[in-house]
């Protein structure tokens, strides 16, 4: 099929999917506009027959808040409100956690995993969540709270509680018995095996269980466990380990050896998305996380920190510039006017060099043996393109200083001449800065990402500036004075 008939095949799908969002939008404004309590209701419920629930969380934002709640409490079946409260946005979830009485909150909790129920309370706050849960059975409590203390970065966040553990003496049969009475549980990554003190011994894949007798004990068909992570283990442990062997799921243990929970390859999957948010947020220059709807007060918070370290750069400029003007006198206009220019070449060499090796140390690209290889290309290249850079800006400056030699005052070879060594010199910085900064993070345990951030950026402006206007005070004596 060519590129034109998949358009048309796909296109009339798409459009209905669109069309009938728009429409459950619509339904859902004139259910709740100029009618009464009773009226809403009646209304709500017919939208709720007809749509999903996962149609209605995506829409259910278009409608007042005080309306989310019982537009959830129609749903009715608890299965139904939890795949509408995981789908909905930040504001929603919070207006109906804090709303919900206790028995709709129990009867949610006992058909959630442990894991999933706590990245659903992370819109509470700790004495909000703290009342959320006392409700619950003790030992319920226990473990939300356990999970709660733990990292948010960490395996135990990223874990499910739910999956199938087995003695060593059970049999197949036991086994096949107790998966079909739980259906909802998947067991297609295998089953595992823990003695009377639920240690992990080894796992059971699907293939051993269907080629082997069903009177088949699972401890003599097991096989052991290769890999295996704490329930503190750091986040990017888990996703390196996971990626690295290609692991289908990885069994979590607590102090004891004890089986707490598994890692799926979609929980892993999910927590590549969490990482490359909060990458993208250092690169940005900003702890606010994309997916809360935060205030403006709070955006502004997030980002301060940050902001501070290129007002302090920005500073130090001033001061430099301002030294530089009566060092320079009459020559300072022409150096001067050529700053935004130096800053923002010698800016764009490093990060191109700091970009480079960063996504190489990311994927595995670099390994120890090839890092000074690798870095050695970058640096020859970025000096190579700042020594090119330098001779065509000093040779554009020297053209056109020609054609003004009379109004200038100085020789156009002098400030050609002193342009071209200074923005050479402060490329040759930036391009060191670009290549060594993200070997410096990796050494201190710094995800070198945040090179290409604030932080490297105000410190290349001011180092790229110092390089500029130290070799234009050296060549001053010389052709300027």
């Amino acid at each position: 099929m060519d590129q034109k008939s998949e358009d048309c095949a796909f296109s009339p799908v798409l459009e209905e999917t669109s069309s009938e969002k728009q429409a459950l939008k619509t339904h859902l404004q004139r259910a709740v506009a100029d009618a009464s309590e009773s009226q809403i209701t009646d209304h709500l419920a017919r939208i709720v027959k007809k749509y999903s629930p996962v149609d209605l969380a995506y829409c259910v934002e278009h409608i007042p808040s005080a309306m989310r709640l019982p537009l959830y409490t129609l749903l009715g079946n608890v299965r139904a409100q939890i795949a509408f409260i995981v789908h909905v946005d930040f504001v929603t979830r919070r207006a109906i956690l804090q709303d919900m009485n206790s028995p709709s909150f129990q009867a949610l909790s006992q058909q959630m995993p442990a894991t999933e129920l706590i990245s659903l309370l992370e819109c509470l706050s700790q004495e909000e969540f703290s009342q959320r849960i006392q409700t619950l059975p003790t030992k319920r409590e226990q473990v939300l709270r356990s999970l709660r203390s733990c990292p948010k970065d960490s395996a135990g966040q990223i874990m499910t509680e739910r999956f199938f553990s087995f003695a060593l003496q059970e049999t197949i049969a036991d086994a096949a018995s107790l998966i079909q009475e739980h259906p909802e549980i998947d067991f297609a990554q295998g089953i595992f095996v823990v003695n009377q003190e639920e240690k992990l011994q080894g796992y059971v894949s699907v293939r051993e269980m269907l080629i082997n007798s069903p009177s088949k004990c699972l401890g003599a068909i097991m096989r052991p466990v290769a890999h295996k992570v704490y329930v503190h283990a750091a986040r990017q442990e888990v996703i390196d380990l996971v990626e690295g062997c290609k692991l289908p799921s990885l069994a979590v243990v607590d102090e004891q050896e004890r089986l707490v929970g598994v890692i799926t390859a979609e929980d892993v999957l999910e927590a590549l998305e969490d990482l490359t948010d909060e990458t993208m947020a250092m690169i940005a220059g900003t702890g606010e996380c994309p997916h809360i709807d935060q205030t403006v007060l709070a955006r502004c918070f997030a980002r301060s920190p940050w902001l501070f370290v290129t007002l302090l750069s920005g500073f130090l400029n001033v001061v430099m510039m301002s030294y530089s003007g009566q060092y320079f006198g009459d020559a300072f206009f022409f150096i001067f006017f050529f700053v935004p220019l130096v800053t923002g070449l010698s800016g764009n060499i490093g990060i191109q060099c700091s970009t480079v090796l960063v996504r190489n140390f990311a994927l595995g690209a670099v390994s120890s043996r090839s890092k000074p290889a690798a870095m050695g290309k970058e640096l020859v290249s970025g000096l190579l393109n700042g020594f090119f850079f330098g001779l065509l800006c000093g040779g554009c400056i020297y053209f056109f200083a020609s054609l003004f030699a009379a109004n200038l005052g100085v020789a156009p070879f002098s400030v050609a001449l002193v342009v071209a060594a200074g923005l050479m010199g402060a490329c040759f910085a930036g391009t060191f800065l670009g290549v060594f900064s993200p070997l410096f993070f990796l050494k201190i345990g710094v995800d070198p990402a945040i090179s290409s951030g604030p932080i490297i950026t105000a410190f290349n402006d001011f180092l790229s500036m110092f390089i500029y206007f130290f070799i234009a005070w050296g060549l001053h004596a010389v052709f300027l004075s």
